[in-house]
C-alpha cells in the first residue's frame, strides 16, 4: 500500500475465526499534502479466485505526528453459517 509513491506502514490486521474476512489498517506519518494516489496491491492466495475488497482512506489534520494511532485492537463476533449468511442479505 502507498500513498504518493511512499509505502503506509502497517498498524495491524485480523482474520475473522472462519477465515473468510480480514481487516487490516495502514498508516502514514507526515504524508505530502495534495491530491495524491492511495494504491492498494491485494495478493490472492493460490493466484486465482474472486475476491471482495473494501478500500478507504481518511485524513486527519492536528494529528500527533510521533504517536498518531494508539495499538492495533479486534475481536471476532459469533461465526454463521454461509446459508445464515445468505438469509441476511
Amino acid at each position: 500500500m502507498t500513498y504518493n509513491a511512499v509505502a503506509l506502514t502497517q498498524a495491524g490486521a485480523h482474520n475473522d475465526g472462519g477465515l473468510t474476512r480480514r481487516v487490516e489498517i495502514w498508516y502514514l506519518v507526515a504524508p505530502a499534502t495534495g491530491l495524491n494516489n492511495v494504491i492498494v496491491t491485494v495478493n490472492l492466495p493460490g493466484g486465482t479466485g474472486v475476491l471482495g475488497a473494501v478500500v478507504g482512506a481518511a485524513t486527519f489534520t492536528g494529528a500527533d505526528q510521533t504517536i498518531p494511532i494508539r495499538s492495533f485492537l479486534s475481536a471476532d463476533a459469533p461465526a454463521i453459517s454461509a446459508t445464515a449468511e445468505a438469509l441476511l442479505r
